[in-house]
């Protein structure tokens, strides 16, 4: 879990798993709710390196829920 901020009450909490090579599932959570901001952040790095991220989120704290729930394939770019 990687916690980041010096205010721990309003920082984003960040926990990944690796599916397989290609897939990470990434749990976030924060009272500032900066799902979008994320991914954003994704696609930018996944851009650089000359791939494409495929994003799904499942569970997302603007619609009700605790936390973000994205299952991230990063694909190489055509």
């Amino acid at each position: 879990i990687l916690q980041m901020g010096d205010h721990p009450d309003k920082s984003g909490k960040f926990k990944s798993e690796r599916i397989d090579p290609y897939t990470i599932h990434i749990h976030y959570s924060s009272p500032r709710k900066l799902c979008a901001m994320l991914t954003g952040l994704i696609h930018g790095i996944a851009k650089q390196y000359r791939q494409k991220a495929e994003i799904n989120e499942k569970v997302c704290c603007l619609k009700g829920s605790n936390s973000c729930h994205f299952v991230i394939t990063v694909k190489k770019s055509s």
